[in-house]
């Protein structure tokens, strides 16, 4: 990993698709690996990431 952080929102402004749209599909896959209420942050090219990259491309 290279460290770097990365946000829902950002991912979301980067290709066009509302923030909020997002993190509502994201919210829908109740991932295990994110908790209630917490922020959508990752780090690039972790799992978490790649699996946030797979739910933004089904929007």
């Amino acid at each position: 990993m290279n460290g770097k952080v990365t946000t829902a929102t950002e991912m979301a402004d980067a290709v066009g698709i509302k923030p909020r749209a997002f993190r509502q599909a994201l919210r829908a896959e109740q991932f295990d690996w994110h908790s209630q209420n917490s922020a959508w942050e990752v780090q690039t090219k972790s799992p978490e990431h790649l699996e946030m990259q797979r739910v933004l491309k089904t929007l």
